[in-house]
């Protein structure tokens, strides 16, 4: 029983050093409990794009939430940090901002 609570708090302590350590990496970083909003119906919605900023030893990086037609990236929507998933998919750890450049430099670029 004693050493199912210090498990718990040692859990607790790695938990919290992560995320120091993801916030000093990614500027404005807040964790997030849920993923945002993944759909695409005949190639448009939205969908997750790129790969920037990764973080050597969690494997963290940024995402781009975008909105999608026909496959092209149109306009972006927030940033997130994710890590992959063995099941071909993310797990989304916080949000952070994104900058204007990224947000409205989307409409000259397709990635």
């Amino acid at each position: 029983m004693e050493q199912e609570g210090t498990n718990q708090r040692n859990e607790e302590a790695s938990q919290i050093a992560i995320q120091k350590k993801l916030a000093q990496h990614f500027p404005n970083f807040r964790p997030t409990k849920s993923a945002p909003s993944l759909f695409l119906l005949n190639a448009c919605g939205l969908s997750m794009a790129g790969s920037s900023n990764r973080e050597p030893e969690t494997g963290a990086y940024q995402k781009a939430h975008c909105i999608t037609l026909i496959f092209i990236f149109i306009f972006r929507l927030g940033s997130y940090v994710v890590v992959d998933s063995p099941d071909r998919g993310w797990y989304f750890l916080g949000k952070t901002k994104l900058t204007y450049f990224l947000r409205f430099g989307t409409l000259f670029s397709s990635s």
